[in-house]
């Protein structure tokens, strides 16, 4: 395990240096329209909406349970999305579930054995899919990260999260962007904004920028490999689009649907971007959109 963590640390290493250094351009603009999968609570449904426009394009299917809220969504890449949601029907608290992308029907709920779990991400060279928590009573804040077990939801603790010298770190996001590195969104706790983080290895990281304090942030947060992050503002109902080069809201994306919680890219690798062409996309719903 330790040779593990000591070679991915090196890799992320050498993917923090590249983009502080500018060796990997971060552009200012996304570069194209992105399917998303997105959860319509309002109704317990897998749906498809546009990130540049917020335009629903269909529903994949019923969850099958009821879901309250879902935070982070993931697209594992093998079929089936990654989240973590509240179910009050199923013993509440934060729970980690798998929802078939063709079906859109939950295939597996489980209680985590967490206070509160917030952020999740997959790095897609080695596999591992890391997920923000807190443990203790009355925890709400997200200060720890780990990694999850899918076929269980049993979490490794990798540590105490060391960024904010007031110890209130919140991270309410995590992920990959260009060359790798880990990006992670730091609640500030309790209304305060949020800061944006470029992580040097899965404890610590370099401040990029911060978001006003009025905002309202989800736990729904995407990487693009553009350059630019999403990230769901829940009581505007917009898709924010920012830049990982200083942390600035490059735009604001309305979504006339709403409630949506989660969001996560229709098709995944270095390519998600253009993978599938959003015609042929929005051709697998034509008569099916309701």
């Amino acid at each position: 395990m330790q040779s593990f963590f000591r070679s991915r640390v090196t890799c992320r290493a050498v993917a923090v240096a590249a983009v502080l250094l500018g060796f990997i351009a971060i552009p200012s603009v996304m570069a194209e329209a992105v399917p998303l999968f997105m959860v319509d609570t309002s109704v317990d449904a897998l749906i498809v909406v546009e990130s540049s426009t917020g335009q629903f394009v269909g529903t994949v299917g019923a969850l099958g349970v009821d879901m309250v809220y879902c935070g982070a969504l993931v697209n594992s890449g093998n079929g089936h999305i990654y989240g973590l949601c509240f179910n009050p029907g199923v013993g509440g608290s934060s729970r980690f579930v798998q929802i078939s992308t063709t079906t859109g029907a939950v295939v597996m709920d489980v209680l985590l054995p967490v206070s509160v779990a917030e952020g999740m991400a997959i790095d897609y060279v080695t596999g591992q899919v890391y997920v923000t928590f807190g443990t203790g009573p009355n925890v709400t804040q997200s200060d720890r990260i780990g990694i999850i077990d899918p076929a269980t939801g049993n979490i490794q603790d990798l540590g105490l999260l060391n960024l904010r010298a007031d110890d209130e770190d919140d991270a309410e996001g995590i992920g990959f962007g260009p060359g790798g590195a880990m990006y992670l969104v730091d609640g500030r706790c309790c209304g305060r904004g949020s800061d944006v983080y470029l992580m040097e290895d899965v404890l610590n990281g370099t401040l990029v920028g911060s978001f006003p304090a009025s905002r309202s942030y989800s736990n729904a947060v995407e990487f693009l490999y553009d350059g630019t992050m999403l990230v769901l503002e829940t009581e505007a109902d917009l898709i924010l689009v920012v830049s990982l080069a200083d942390g600035a809201i490059l735009e604001e994306v309305p979504l006339p649907r709403a409630p949506l919680s989660g969001m996560t890219v229709f098709s995944v690798g270095p390519t998600s971007t253009s993978a599938r062409t959003w015609g042929a996309i929005k051709a697998n719903f034509d008569g099916s959109i309701r």
